[in-house]
This record gives C-alpha cells, structure tokens and sequence, in this order.
C-alpha cells in the first residue's frame, strides 16, 4: 500500500518549511535535502529562502562552499536540533574526480550517523549525478528549480524514499490537508529571502568563485609547465653557448668563436635544448674554418722514386 507524506496547512506558511520543521521537532528525524538545476536556475535564492524559513537562526555562516568547512562546523556544534546549514554549489568542489569520491564519502558517512541529530540539510548540484550513489540512498527531500522570474523562484518539491531491497528511488508528492479537502503541491513559488541575506550570500560566493578561479589558474599553469617543460638553469658555459648561438651563425664559426671543436659545440646544444631552450636554425653560409686547413707535408722520396718508400728505414750495405 503506497502512503503519501501528508501536513496540515499552516496559514502563512510553505507548506515544506511546515513538513521540514515537524519531521526534526516532532518526529525526531533529520532533513538531507538536495537542490538541482542549472546555472541560473535559482536553487540557491530557492534554498536561502526555505531554510531560513525552516530555521530563524539561519544565517550565512551556515553556506558552505568547502565541505571541509561544513564538517568542521557540524563537529563545533553541540546540538544540530532544529538548525539549517546549506553546502552551495557542491559539484564546483570537485575539482577532481579522487577529490569528490571524499567529499561522497564526508556526506554519506554524516548521513548514516546524523540521522538522529535532527538537522535540516541542503546541498545544491545541478545534476543529481554529481553525487554518489551511495549518497543518494540518504537523500529524503528533493527540489528542482524550475527559474526565476517577477521575484519568485519557481521549483517542485518532493519527498523521495529509497527501497533498499528492490534498490529503487521513489519521489512522492507532499499531500496538504485542509479545511474541505486535499491536494498536493505541484510547484513551489518561492519569494527572495531577506536582503541582507542575499547581500552576504552574493559577496561570499563571489568570493569562493575568485579563489576557485586563483586556484585553477595554478594548476593549469603547473600542468602547462610540466607538459611544455619549463627552461632549466644552465650553467656558465651553456650560458655563454646559448648566448652565442642565438646570433644564428654557423655551427663552424660559432665553435671557432668559442675556441671548440664542432663535435663538442654541437653536443653542447643538444644538452642546452633538452633544458627546453629554443636554438635557432643557423644561417645556411659558406665557411671555411681557419682549423681546418691542414699543413702542407712535402716528401723527401722524390716522386719518380717510390719504391725507396718501402725501404727508407731499411739500412743499406755496400757491396764488395
């Protein structure tokens, strides 16, 4: 037999903010909501909104950027009774994919221990794949942003269920009664939180974005310089080499300047570009090295004599 999670209206009160509230006041369990949508899509306005409902003690020293940050408040708390905390943006986190299976980790275990805290959760993602699986099972309270637009965020709510035997998710729509009948939400249409709220929150996630910009441009950088490989020092003599080669000479006549041999300036170049050093192509000019010249040898056996060759350190005896 399917049950449908059902509250009584509360006049002046979202109908979700009236479920939130009972489940961790009166039924003594806890809230693990997540928030999806697009960029734009207002989960975050949609979110500030229902839990500073949820919990007048809200504020924005309870929307984290940094899960480390949120663990770290949850440990600091004596009693999470009654009290929202929100994990924004939760995907931008991950900035790699072993980094995340931690953060999956971090939620799930807090999950599984904090049922009894009586806390109300909320992270938002824009995809519900951005978490783990093993995450989701925990999952009891889902929204989807639907946009924004004439200062109301537009979103559908759900109480979401999970059959662990059958490993199957159910989504259920919250039942309202009323005085003469029932009916269920089929959309949420969310006013702005207050100013303040919203001023923090913009000046604090502006923030994270720049320091989440700063730190990925350093990782590209390292990742640049190690695919590209960054110059080495060099020492006295490759300095002096390189400084030479860059005129684009000959290699001949830059190692007669340098007083090398071509053998020696030419291995010296190969060590210098592999210390990631661009060497230019040298020009494409005729030149005779002066070393290359070799001396002129001129035989003492006369060339109309060449046998004397074969004997000229023979010693020779005169006959009788």
């Amino acid at each position: 037999m399917i049950t449908w999670p059902t509250i009584r209206l509360k006049e002046g009160e979202n109908p979700y903010v009236t479920y939130m509230k009972r489940q961790v006041l009166v039924k003594n369990k806890c809230i693990n909501a997540i928030a999806t949508g697009e960029t734009g899509s207002g989960k975050s306005w949609g979110t500030l909104y229902l839990l500073s409902q949820a919990d007048p003690t809200f504020n924005i020293d309870r929307v984290f950027f940094r899960a480390s940050k949120m663990l770290e408040w949850i440990k600091g708390e004596d009693t999470l009774k009654g009290k929202a905390f929100m994990f924004d943006e939760a995907g931008v986190d991950a900035s790699a994919t072993s980094w995340w299976n931690d953060i999956n980790q971090a939620l799930k275990t807090l999950y599984q221990t904090g049922r009894r805290k009586n806390y109300i959760s909320c992270l938002t993602v824009p995809y519900l794949s951005d978490i783990s699986k093993g995450v989701r099972k925990y999952i009891n309270t889902r929204f989807e942003a639907d946009g924004y637009g004439n200062n109301l965020t537009k979103m559908r709510g759900y109480v979401v269920e999970y059959n662990g035997d059958m490993d199957k998710w159910y989504r259920k729509r919250l039942l309202v009664t009323y005085q003469g009948g029932s009916d269920y939400v089929k959309q949420l249409r969310l006013p702005k939180a207050t100013e303040s709220l919203l001023n923090e929150y913009e000046k604090k996630r502006n923030a994270f974005q720049k320091l989440l910009e700063d730190d990925l441009t350093i990782k590209l950088r390292k990742h640049e310089d190690k695919k590209i490989g960054k110059p080495q020092e060099l020492t006295d003599e490759e300095a002096t080499i390189y400084k030479e080669a860059l005129k684009g000479l000959s290699d001949q006549e830059t190692a007669d300047l340098l007083d090398l041999t071509l053998i020696t300036y030419r291995n010296r170049k190969i060590d210098i570009k592999k210390k990631g050093y661009n060497i230019p192509k040298p020009k494409r000019e005729s030149y005779k090295s002066p070393k290359s010249k070799k001396e002129s040898y001129t035989s003492p056996i006369p060339r109309n004599m060449p046998f004397l060759g074969n004997i000229r350190n023979t010693k020779v005896h005169n006959t009788p």
